[in-house]
């Protein structure tokens, strides 16, 4: 609807330029040879015949083809930096929201001088790649602390996983980043699946039963859900740092390149 606003508007100012064109034109003056420039008066214009409305902007469009993309182009990247300016102020506003709930398992090193917000989904194929990298980057960085806020977007299965996960650290701090990433890498399709896997790390199934349904676990999810739309985070993985945002698996050398950032300031 905005696109073919925007074509209209071209069209219309396209003509109305043409026809603030004034015509002019030169007399002399019988006394003196001086010569005066007057403004000539309009002349009736009769309707014009050929194609009008919809069928006008096609052809009009047809011979300017970049006016109309650019005028979109423009209006996208003004809505862009408007979005990104919103995300970047409410990160500031928010940043212990974001970096330190106590209800989101934490892991690395707890006292790390920059944090690493991961949002992840547990069938989130790209979330299973960038859990790799995390991995890869704390046995490197010892001095990082990495949050994970789940976020289950992609169905009923990602909620159960994400409920259970939470429910993990709060039952098993020490095995948690176990779980997560054996959880990530097999996957678990039906409860029977996710209460197996939770015993081999060390939880059992009534006690993570308890545990995952309980209305602080929903709580954190909910909080999480927010927190990732108000800085227009809409997919997994994604993550903040420094204040900044990463979107997608980009690989370990985005991480380290953010991280550095960080620490510069």
């Amino acid at each position: 609807m905005l696109t073919r606003f925007l074509v209209a508007l071209v069209f219309l100012l396209a003509i109305v330029s043409t026809a603030a064109i004034t015509a002019l034109y030169v007399s002399k003056n019988n006394g003196g040879g001086k010569v005066i420039v007057q403004q000539a008066a309009p002349s009736p214009v009769a309707p014009a015949a050929g194609p009008s409305g919809d069928d006008a902007i096609k052809a009009y469009l047809e011979k300017n083809p970049d006016i109309a993309s650019a005028i979109v182009q423009k209006q996208q990247q003004e809505a862009q930096a408007k979005a990104d300016a919103a995300a970047a102020n409410a990160i500031k506003n928010k940043i212990n929201e974001y970096e330190r709930d106590p209800k989101n398992p934490v892991v690395g090193n707890p006292r790390g001088d920059v944090t690493l917000v991961k949002f992840s989904d547990y069938n989130c194929g790209f979330c299973k790649k960038a859990a790799k990298d995390i991995v890869d980057l704390l046995a490197e960085d010892t001095n990082l602390r990495v949050v994970m806020k789940d976020y289950p977007i992609l169905g009923e299965r990602s909620q159960i996983n994400a409920k259970a996960a939470l429910a993990f650290w709060n039952l098993n701090k020490h095995r948690y980043f176990d779980f997560h990433n054996a959880l990530l890498e097999k996957g678990a399709k039906t409860d029977e699946q996710l209460y197996a896997l939770a015993a081999e790390y060390g939880v059992a199934s009534a006690d993570l039963k308890r545990v995952m349904n309980s209305e602080d676990i929903q709580a954190t999810i909910d909080r999480n859900s927010a927190l990732a739309k108000e800085i227009q985070i809409f997919g997994t993985p994604s993550f903040l740092v420094g204040g900044e945002i990463i979107r997608g698996a980009l690989g370990v050398q985005a991480f380290k390149d953010a991280i550095a950032k960080a620490r510069g300031r």
